[in-house]
């Protein structure tokens, strides 16, 4: 396995606790704990509220829960399907059941480490979709020709595999659970960018916006048999970025929250 595989021991070490209560699963170790936790308590409650509890899931629970749900999923996204993909110790799952036990919102994100070489460099040398040699999909490839790629550097966090389910669509649950799992990855791992990715021809909708990334560069283009199969726009937002904006969505979404308090938190 090469370099850019290698297990994040310490990111590991903090891996959230599955098929537990979200509350339970994880303690704030980065950032400004009134905030973050301020922001988990009612995202938590929140979510309840609207039928939907949160647990984190194992990577396999998402391969199964995908193959379950193909007529409207499609298949999983090879960079989070361990038979297809590396992927790095630390990675996450989170789901939200709905009152029969059901998942009917998933959301994965999996650490990039930009520490010795640029993000662009570990796209281009095969580390983004990072697939086997010994797979089915041993064919899928990436490039990426942003310039600012190549000025990126430190531990990243990647965002991807959002899915709701059609009973659940319409209900802003994939900008909440995009919030959601970012503050995850801000107090779990402290990298120095969250990133994700939205089809290039989205680009100007807002939709990335409302998933609260503020950035984006364009293009990653993921090729099958060395021809090109999707163009992606990487979306991206610094830690800091991610928590100025926080308390204006928590006004905005769930406005039982005073954002005048939440912004002094955050100081």
């Amino acid at each position: 396995m090469t370099a850019e595989f290698a297990e994040f021991s310490s990111i590991a070490a903090l891996q959230p606790r599955t098929r537990v209560p979200f509350l339970d699963a994880f303690r704030v170790q980065h950032g400004p704990a009134g905030l973050l936790g301020r922001f988990f308590l009612s995202a938590d409650t929140r979510m309840k509220e609207r039928g939907i509890t949160l647990r984190f899931i194992t990577l396999d629970d998402l391969v199964d829960l995908s193959e379950k749900n193909s007529d409207n999923w499609g298949s999983t996204n090879p960079m989070f399907d361990p038979r297809y993909s590396y992927v790095p110790a630390g990675s996450i799952c989170l789901a939200g059941y709905d009152d029969a036990g059901e998942i009917k919102l998933c959301i994965c994100a999996k650490p990039f480490d930009a520490r010795p070489r640029s993000f662009a460099s570990i796209v281009n040398a095969g580390g983004f979709t990072a697939v086997r040699p010994d797979c089915s999909r041993s064919h899928i490839a990436s490039t990426i020709d942003a310039p600012f790629a190549y000025e990126m550097f430190g531990l990243l966090g990647y965002v991807g595999a959002l899915w709701v389910h059609p009973d659940a669509r319409g209900g802003r649950f994939a900008s909440i659970m995009s919030y959601i799992v970012n503050a995850c990855l801000l107090t779990l791992w402290n990298p120095a960018y969250l990133l994700g990715s939205v089809q290039h021809s989205t680009v100007g909708s807002g939709l990335y916006e409302r998933y609260g990334y503020l950035h984006s560069m364009a293009s990653l283009v993921v090729t099958s048999n060395g021809m090109p199969e999707v163009d992606l726009t990487i979306v991206y937002m610094t830690p800091n970025e991610f928590l100025d904006g926080l308390a204006t969505y928590l006004d905005e979404i769930w406005p039982k929250i005073d954002a005048a308090v939440a912004a002094r938190q955050r100081q």
